[in-house]
């Protein structure tokens, strides 16, 4: 028998030239499947999300807060739910830049403040809705503009 018909069907002889992996704290490292899952990513591409994040979060803010008198409460929720999601797969990842990780400790507590507010104003945006508050205060705003 020759050498090559022992060996399994799809074992190779240098399978770091194949993957062309490199040795990270004795563990192998995979540039171009690391790069499509996010396990390790490139330093600018943690900063993309953060400025994505910090972006959404300044429209998401005054459209959450002003809710109840503007009746922008729905798309402030679903942009700060947005960032809630991108928080929490960005914080799942090991950080090694301690001010990037005061940074995401802050968006999720702006997060969460954010949530909070809006989970409170919706229920009394509704109840005003249905005692037609915003019907009374947009009558008189335009008998007053007239």
């Amino acid at each position: 028998m020759t050498g090559g018909q022992n060996q399994p069907p799809f074992q190779h002889e240098s399978p770091g030239e194949i993957l062309q992996s490199e040795q990270v704290a004795g563990l192998p490292s995979f540039p171009v499947v690391d790069a499509l899952f996010g396990s390790r990513p490139e330093a600018g591409v943690r900063s993309h999300g953060l400025r994505k994040m910090i972006l959404l979060l300044a429209l998401a803010t005054p459209l959450d807060i002003l809710g109840i008198v503007g009746c922008t409460n729905i798309p402030g929720v679903f942009l700060t739910l947005w960032v809630w999601s991108l928080l929490k797969k960005e914080s799942s990842r090991p950080i090694d830049d301690p001010r990037q990780q005061r940074l995401l400790v802050g968006l999720k507590l702006l997060t969460t403040i954010l949530l909070v507010v809006c989970a409170v104003s919706l229920p009394v945006q509704f109840l005003l809705h249905y005692n037609g508050f915003y019907e009374r205060l947009l009558s008189q705003l335009l008998e007053h503009s007239l």
